[in-house]
């Protein structure tokens, strides 16, 4: 359930998230050809002012990046932090050779925010809901006078609530630290188990068959005062043993981690913390 206090019009903690976002910008003659070719998400299958959530894997199948895509302008814009936006851009700048593309910010052409409000797709110049059962979008819209006033208007949903829905958020603390199956990021057609060749293909295709799977993604809470500095990659103990691995920390003591048995409900510590195992928010 979600309260009316995980949401506001630019609260503090939203605020700070929000400087903290950037943008990429894509273009040029091969542009969704060259993306397609390393991104774990079909692009040939979103359309003009439209989005996704996305991903990109390394050959063993972990997620590099998670961002928000658009497709605007004859162009791909990536939604990301401002940390793995810099990173990111040099690691596509890599690949690029001779492909037709140019790959620049553009924080200064858009403005990209979480949304709880389903009508404000409206007006937006690109949008798409993050989970199936809510009306959470993320938009996407031209920077002048107009979408300015709109932009400042709408209720926006900070990283931390969609933490707690479920949404893993993969960039440089956490990088190539987790498999995208377990992440379950196909929920998000962040992973397609249809199209061409991508890194990783082979270990999704893999993984996408299997049945039982041990290894759960999860959503936890901290039960003590929380002294310690929690961060992702932490490992997280069960009676002296190692049983899994942080994921996300939200700023209002919860975290989400990747444990190795999903039968196993034993009490979990991380760091000298008691953690309480809770149902993703919905």
């Amino acid at each position: 359930m979600l309260f009316r206090s995980d949401f506001g019009v630019f609260d503090n903690l939203t605020k700070s998230r929000e400087k903290n976002l950037s943008l990429l910008q894509v273009k040029g003659e091969d542009y969704v050809a060259f993306l397609n070719n390393l991104f774990a998400l079909d692009l040939t299958k979103m359309p003009d002012k439209t989005g996704s959530y996305g991903s990109w894997l390394n050959h063993q199948g972990k997620v590099k990046f998670t961002f928000s895509i658009f497709h605007l302008d004859e162009s791909l814009i990536i939604a990301t932090e401002s940390a793995d936006r810099v990173l990111l851009s040099q690691e596509l700048k890599k690949y690029k050779l001779r492909s037709k593309v140019e790959i620049n910010n553009c924080d200064d052409a858009y403005r990209h925010c979480y949304c709880e409000n389903d009508a404000q797709q409206l007006l937006a110049d690109a949008s798409f809901k993050i989970f199936s059962n809510h009306n959470i979008t993320s938009l996407i819209f031209k920077n002048n006078s107009e979408t300015l006033e709109i932009y400042r208007n709408i209720r926006t949903v900070n990283s931390d609530q969609l933490i707690k829905m479920g949404l893993p958020i993969i960039g440089e603390a956490n990088k190539e630290k987790f498999n995208g199956v377990f992440l379950k990021l196909a929920q998000f057609n962040a992973i397609s188990n249809s199209k061409g060749c991508y890194p990783g293909q082979e270990i999704v295709n893999k993984l996408s068959r299997k049945k039982n799977m041990k290894q759960s993604f999860q959503l936890f809470r901290l039960e003590n005062d929380p002294n310690k500095d929690i961060k992702a990659g932490d490992e997280i103990i069960s009676e002296n043993h190692f049983v899994g691995h942080v994921v996300n920390v939200t700023s209002d003591n919860y975290l989400t981690a990747m444990i190795l048995d999903h039968n196993d409900k034993s009490q979990k510590v991380v760091n000298g913390l008691n953690l309480e195992a809770l149902e993703f928010t919905s």
